[in-house]
């Protein structure tokens, strides 16, 4: 199958997986969720027994030590199983888009009001339905290029400066928040310094005005 100009291997993609840890069943497709925008995404299944399932961060993070970089999927989603057909194969038709299933990644809901409009900028962005507080950005199909669309809006409805490598840097809805908040609004600190010359200013005046 060729993909932005490459040929990629489903099958490689698969095998790649299954050979992590704790995997025990993984399928790769080509999913065009909104039209014109091919994405490589995989899925898998992890060992019920295990002390600890592989995530989708470890998951990619293992196929980028085993794969060219155009055959890391885009995502990589964590399912309790793979959907079947009656004749028990895979069901490709059902496995979830990417981003609409709380699965994707993190389970954890927006909390406050900054988060709720970090997550609706990326919901409008990726094309998504829902994105958890703690699922990591390029795990739920945004790549470079949507990293740069939605660096652009955050600034434009926040009123922050918010930058690609504070995206690279805080890559989940809750950490970027949390990075907004703990950093100074430009608003609050354009005031502060116009606040602070005032004063000094009133300051130089009384001391002129002292005999």
């Amino acid at each position: 199958m060729k993909l932005n100009g490459y040929r990629i291997e489903l099958g490689e993609v698969e095998s790649a997986l299954r050979q992590v840890p704790g995997v025990t069943a993984a399928v790769a497709l080509v999913r065009e969720d909104r039209p014109g925008e091919r994405r490589l995404v995989a899925y898998a299944t992890g060992e019920p027994a295990a002390p600890e399932a592989p995530g989708p961060d470890a998951l990619r993070a293992a196929l980028r030590e085993r794969l060219p970089a155009y055959m890391v999927p885009a995502a990589v989603l964590v399912l309790p199983k793979l959907p079947l057909t009656p004749n028990g194969k895979i069901d490709r038709k059902a496995l979830p888009q990417p981003g609409t299933s709380r699965v994707a990644g993190g389970a954890a809901a927006v909390r406050t009001d900054l988060e709720r409009r970090i997550a609706d900028v990326w919901c409008e962005v990726l094309g998504l339905e829902w994105v958890g507080a703690e699922d990591n950005f390029f795990d739920v199909g945004g790549d470079s290029l949507r990293l740069t669309s939605v660096a652009a809006v955050l600034r434009e409805r926040l009123g922050r400066p918010v930058t690609r490598l504070d995206m690279f840097g805080h890559p989940t809805v809750r950490a970027m928040a949390a990075h907004l908040t703990d950093a100074d609004p430009p608003a609050a600190t354009g005031r502060r310094r116009t606040r602070d010359v005032a004063a000094l200013a009133q300051r130089r005046g009384r001391r002129q005005r002292r005999p």
